[in-house]
């Protein structure tokens, strides 16, 4: 989570890897105390809270289609028809009391723990249809143990790759939805942008929540999985989503506070950051929209995380909500009558401003919609984009 500190350009050297790892160890230590044992007990005690012992023991050999075939004849496997582990809190007590789980980093041993009973979850609900008490069960488990598994890991976040903690705002550190390991995003090859919306968790605000995958491996397996779920689509209070969502993105002149027009280009919300202010019920009706700054983040930037990443040192990639926009035009004589109402110590940037807009767009964010959208419509999941109508103006 954010700690409130930010890493100065000055500061960025091995010191604060020292301090992330120092850090890190002190987690490690002090997270060796906490028994696996006692964390699945909490878990067993909250399904007895919803009223079932349904989740205890495994699945009966015989109930049709839930098990994988073995490799001998007439055999069952460990694992259900779609892949999974069996689970139950029975094998979960055992793997805790053999020390199964204890065997790995303090992290890691919370994680696997919730793993399995991600499993329990999934499994009940990829056999169950939503009538099916089994289901309903299933949903509320997941939901009630959320709280308990957040407090958990808060003794017990570390990056399974440095072993360092978050110190800072610009390393922050990360929980995959799928294999739910911790991870500096900078500690992976390439960063990696929240993706669609969880199949039933929402967040403080009762919205839908998005999914964060630290592996594209990691972020199809759980696709896979998720598109089996026996669920309606998740819905928020409001009766629709956010314009952010429904826009289509394209380049565009837009203005939030200014008094002119400024190039960017628009594009659903994809950081929780970005989601929380789309969905403001003031904000439902306004689009997101990412402006080019042709300059280095300033220190206000920073605070106040309005800025995206610095494109070859010179591009601040800022975003917001516009309250206005238009088309980006095509043509110069289109584009001058808006380049007329730019400040004279601006006007150079803003022209600048236009050109990378539509190169970023048409070179950059355009085809990774395509694709990200493509793998969503093979997975059955996930908003459209119209991206048949996109261009460049």
């Amino acid at each position: 989570g954010n700690k409130g500190k930010t890493l100065s350009t000055e500061a960025a050297t091995a010191n604060f890897m020292e301090e992330e790892l120092k850090k890190g160890k002190a987690i490690e230590d002090k997270a060796k105390s906490l028994k696996t044992e006692d964390l699945v007990l909490v878990l067993k005690n909250r399904a007895r809270k919803i009223g079932t012992d349904a989740f205890d023991k495994p699945v009966g050999r015989d109930v049709p289609n839930y098990y994988a075939a073995g490799t001998a004849d007439k055999t069952l496997s460990d694992k259900t028809k779609w892949g999974t582990p069996v689970m139950c809190f029975e094998k979960m007590e055992e793997r805790a009391k053999s020390g199964f789980y204890d065997r790995k980093s303090a992290r890691e041993r919370v994680a696997s723990v919730e793993r399995d009973l991600n499993h329990i979850v999934w499994n009940a609900l990829v056999y169950n249809p939503p009538s099916h008490p089994i289901n309903k069960f299933a949903i509320s488990l997941y939901k009630l143990t959320r709280r308990d598994l957040a407090k958990w890991n808060a003794e017990a976040s570390v990056c399974y790759v440095c072993g360092g903690a978050e110190l800072y705002e610009e390393r922050k550190v990360y929980n995959c939805d799928y294999c739910v390991r911790d991870v500096h995003e900078t500690c992976l090859f390439g960063s990696r942008e929240e993706s669609g919306l969880h199949p039933i968790r929402v967040d403080a605000d009762h919205c839908p929540d998005t999914t964060w995958f630290c592996t594209d491996q990691c972020e199809d397996c759980f696709l896979e999985l998720a598109a089996l779920l026996q669920l309606p689509p998740q819905k928020a209070k409001s009766d629709k989503e956010p314009f952010s969502y429904r826009v289509r993105p394209q380049p565009v002149l837009a203005r939030e506070n200014l008094k002119y027009f400024w190039p960017g280009w628009l594009q659903p919300p994809k950081t929780s950051e970005q989601r929380a202010l789309a969905w403001k019920k003031a904000n439902r009706e306004l689009p997101m929209v990412i402006w080019p700054q042709t300059r280095l983040p300033t220190e206000e930037d920073v605070q106040d995380q309005r800025y995206i990443d610095v494109v070859d040192h010179t591009h601040v990639l800022a975003w917001g909500l516009a309250k206005v926009y238009i088309p980006l035009p095509e043509t110069k004589e289109g584009l001058a009558k808006y380049a007329e109402e730019v400040p004279d110590d601006q006007r150079a940037r803003w022209w600048e401003c236009v050109e990378h807009a539509r190169v970023r767009f048409n070179q950059d964010i355009l085809p990774d919609l395509l694709k990200d959208q493509a793998k969503r419509e093979r997975l059955g999941m996930g908003q459209r984009v119209e991206a048949g109508a996109m261009g460049a103006g």
